[in-house]
């Protein structure tokens, strides 16, 4: 048995997640910004995927920022001005264009994600900002928006919208809320949104905010070919800020923008973990990964934290074994799999690598909390994986420790 110690880590974990189960899930469309460039006609480009844009009016150019970041992950900021005229400030980029086979439209449904936060609104909201919209041409307004509306104080109005032929298409007529709510401004929120568009009754919205559903509602979304002109018979998907009419300046997060098929191929937040590759990097140490110490194959070789190399010691398969239980084996050695030495229980208990035997020192409980996730051993209730001290010196020891909510207990998973 092994008697190094370790104290808290924190490591940021991003993965397109299922709900309760492992389940077959699409992402058609992944905006990570440490991925993404933001080019000179203000498109986005990430993974070679270009993403257009719209632009009204006056905005700033999207900034990636890498120090203000949701669960490790760098986000894209928006920004509008103050201004008092009524004209438009908008900067919205496509998600999904209305021709892409994967787009939305009246034959499927399809789901959208994302990490968001409302930096301070200053003197609030004069007039409504919508965030996210699905589209049908112009000159009708959205069929369906996300919309930050009007309020002078914080938390401020969220409100989901819908228009259909019921209501009319024409922008300057009421859409129908489906839902009212609110957004506090400074902290990190997920938001996962579900939209079938369809002409009777038969379509579907339905909305999550930090996992919470807060509306499913059923009817018609869309439109028909009957206003002239004619509108799209598909949604062009679409993210950022759209402001009508006077208003102050307000800036918008986002981050791991997603659009999939199923709920667990764009929700931002987490939860059970698809099974697959990983790479877990502590909180504490952004620029470390979790390491089987000189990349060993025998049992009892120890795991730290090492500058990520890109190497086998620092892959791990994640295989969820029921109950919101893993085990992680590192690719750079088959049949073992993280292990608390000798099933310890105290604190600065070690941390290694053994051979798989199904016991409760082998198997993670993983959680999501702000900034990531904690993984927490089965054999030591109450305990954290952990980095001890919270280092980040390559070489640092990883262990067991009681939870404590710090960098060094919080792990990015991607």
């Amino acid at each position: 048995m092994k008697l190094f110690s370790s104290v808290s880590v924190v490591v940021a974990l991003v993965a397109v997640a299922s709900m309760a189960t492992k389940v077959s899930a699409t992402t058609f469309k992944y905006i990570n910004a440490d991925d993404t460039t933001v080019n000179s006609d203000w498109s986005l480009t990430c993974n070679g995927v270009n993403y257009g844009t719209v632009i009204q009016g006056t905005p700033s150019k999207p900034w990636v920022d890498t120090n203000d970041t949701f669960s490790g992950h760098a986000c894209i900021k928006y920004q509008t001005p103050t201004y008092t005229d009524n004209l438009h400030e908008r900067m919205e980029n496509f998600l999904c264009r209305y021709n892409d086979p994967a787009g939305l439209n009246f034959t499927n449904g399809r789901y959208i994600g994302y990490a968001l936060k409302l930096a301070d609104a200053g003197g609030g909201f004069q007039r409504g900002a919508i965030i996210t919209q699905c589209w049908q041409g112009a000159p009708w307004g959205p069929p369906v928006a996300l919309v930050l509306g009007a309020g002078s104080s914080n938390p401020y109005p969220l409100d989901l919208c819908i228009r259909n032929i019921t209501t009319g298409p024409d922008s300057s007529t009421p859409p129908l809320h489906v839902w009212n709510g609110s957004l506090a401004v400074g902290g990190w929120h997920t938001v996962v949104l579900y939209v079938k568009p369809r002409l009777d009754s038969t379509g579907e919205i339905a909305l999550w905010i930090d996992g919470a559903k807060k509306v499913d509602w059923h009817g018609q979304i869309g439109y028909n070919d009957t206003p002239s002109p004619t509108p799209m018979t598909a949604f062009d998907t679409k993210f950022g800020i759209y402001q009508v009419g006077a208003n102050y300046t307000h800036t918008l997060h986002f981050g791991e923008i997603r659009f999939g098929d199923s709920y667990a191929s764009v929700n931002p937040g987490g939860g059970p973990i698809a099974d697959g590759t990983y790479r877990l990097t502590p909180a504490c140490a952004a620029g470390s990964r979790l390491d089987v110490r000189g990349a060993g194959t025998t049992k009892g070789t120890n795991v730290d934290i090492w500058g990520a190399n890109g190497t086998n010691a620092q892959n791990w398969a994640l295989t969820n074994k029921g109950g919101g239980l893993y085990t992680l084996s590192p690719l750079s050695s088959p049949g073992l799999v993280l292990d608390v030495a000798g099933a310890g229980t105290a604190d600065y208990t070690n941390v290694d690598i053994w051979a798989s035997n199904g016991t409760d020192a082998q198997l993670w409980a993983i959680t999501p909390v702000s900034g990531g996730y904690t993984l927490a051993p089965q054999c030591a209730a109450g305990s954290r994986l952990d980095v001890y001290l919270a280092g980040s010196a390559d070489g640092t020891n990883v262990d067991i420790d009681h939870a404590n909510g710090t960098n060094a207990q919080t792990w990015a998973i991607n």
